[in-house]
């Protein structure tokens, strides 16, 4: 039997967007889509975690965030056996990652961001279910997205494996971000050596490595990375005052619906 992927989430950052913070932004509280109350972002993509069957996920903080693990602890109300690795300031997140994944070079990886919501949440049992059945590195769960310069923007050819991946560009007129992935030890293996090559060399970008660069060059490099497209489905990066505002109008129309049905009557089908 194929053993589940170890769920991966980094909130090592400093979220110097949103502004001083009294708490990591990966606890502000966002009302989940089902209405089951206020949960703390990273919540949400640790209860997706356990509903896609994944019983073990590791959280990367960095020294100074210790209400996390303060209020994941073992992650036993999560049905997950959650631990933890504490890095230092890193020049990127890839190289965050990279750290991170040292202790887990022989598992399946399931990465999901603890400051971005992501619906529908089920996506990442369907991107893992792709990653068991097909013979791809890695898969990504592609969502539409109109803001080409704060993303990732993806393309894929006919066949659903990744084309291009355009960082960040205004002028991009791609209409896909990926905010999931999923991959093997072969992928692993190739942000390891992606790293390595970039701290001995200057990497030529004139910027911080991300994720997607990595994801980039392994495609180029022959690696299978797929992307499945969510057309309907939904992402939100809570990391700017904008975003983290629209995330709360959207939990404010959410409770108000919910509070109609309860007055109505109506249980909602799950």
């Amino acid at each position: 039997m194929t053993r589940r992927p170890v769920g991966l989430l980094p909130a090592a950052g400093f979220g110097t967007r949103l502004g001083a913070l009294e708490q990591s932004k990966e606890l502000i509280e966002v009302e989940p889509a089902c209405g089951r109350g206020p949960l703390p972002v990273i919540e949400h993509a640790l209860s997706a975690m356990a509903d896609s069957g994944l019983d073990r996920a590791h959280v990367v903080i960095r020294d100074g965030k210790w209400d996390i693990p303060a209020r994941l602890r073992t992650g036993t109300e999560l049905d997950l056996a959650i631990t933890y690795t504490v890095v230092e300031k890193t020049p990127s997140a890839v190289h965050t990652l990279d750290l991170a994944l040292r202790s887990l070079r022989n598992e399946r990886i399931a990465l999901a961001f603890p400051d971005i919501l992501v619906e529908p949440s089920t996506a990442l049992a369907t991107i893992t279910r792709e990653l068991d059945t097909r013979s791809a590195d890695a898969v990504l769960a592609l969502f539409p997205w109109d803001k080409p310069a704060k993303s990732d923007m993806v393309e894929i050819d006919t066949g659903g494996n990744i084309r291009d991946i355009v960082i960040k560009d205004p002028d991009c007129s791609l209409e896909m971000t990926w905010s999931l992935a999923v991959w093997r030890p072969s992928f692993t293996r190739f942000l390891a050596d992606f790293v390595e090559r970039a701290s001995e060399h200057d990497h030529g970008l004139g910027r911080e490595l991300y994720v997607g660069d990595v994801l980039k060059s392994a495609a180029r490099a022959g690696l299978t990375i797929r992307g499945i497209p969510f057309l309907t489905g939904t992402t939100l990066d809570i990391g700017t005052p904008d975003d983290l505002a629209r995330a709360r109008s959207s939990s404010a129309e959410t409770e108000e619906a919910s509070e109609r049905r309860s007055a109505a009557g109506v249980t909602p089908v799950t």
